[in-house]
């Protein structure tokens, strides 16, 4: 009784501790990159809300080595975990992994966009309706004729083109022929 009274006592230390050490480190401007991997984690699997814009910010922060990959593995997973609406969070994976300059998260993004099916498509729809630059809904145009299968009504040049009306029809007949296709479930 003794021996599992202590292994909870080091429960409750551990947990106080990480939320003293590793939160913290999630919001520091120039933090340790152990530390901020740590928060990062913790976060995750804590369900730590208020914390989807920083995860953002840093998911699209240029970082390198080893602990930079598995940081931005971490900002995803944790956005993933902790995220209200998987649609948005599915619309900003989309716009990261169609990024004209490609991000080091560029590539995991469009992992979990793939990843999350019928949610990631309808995002990927959303976003090309909304007005961004031209290279990045060209990007958008892409990645969901990667990830669907399926061409779309109108040519890669049209994204770049047109005005955000047209795109918005183009995106819904898009996403009919996706339904027709069976890619996207019926409403």
């Amino acid at each position: 009784m003794v021996a599992a009274q202590y292994l909870i006592q080091v429960a409750k230390d551990f947990e106080t501790y990480a939320e003293a050490h590793y939160l913290p480190a999630v919001e520091a401007r120039e933090p340790d990159e152990l530390n901020l991997l740590a928060g990062i984690r913790y976060v995750e699997t804590r369900a730590v809300g208020e914390k989807e814009k920083r995860l953002k910010e840093l998911a699209t922060t240029r970082r390198t080595g080893s602990v930079g990959r598995e940081t931005d593995q971490a900002c995803l997973d944790a956005l993933l975990a902790t995220s209200d609406d998987p649609v948005s969070t599915a619309g900003f994976l989309a716009v990261v992994a169609a990024a004209p300059r490609p991000l080091p998260t560029s590539v995991i993004a469009k992992r979990s966009v793939r990843l999350l099916g019928p949610v990631g498509i309808e995002a990927i729809l959303r976003e090309l309706a909304k007005p961004h630059e031209a290279r990045r809904l060209r990007g958008l145009a892409r990645l969901l004729m990667d990830i669907s299968r399926i061409q779309p009504p109108e040519s890669i040049g049209f994204w770049e083109r047109e005005e955000q009306a047209q795109r918005r029809e183009a995106a819904d007949r898009w996403r009919e022929k996706l339904r027709k296709a069976g890619t996207l479930p019926r409403d």
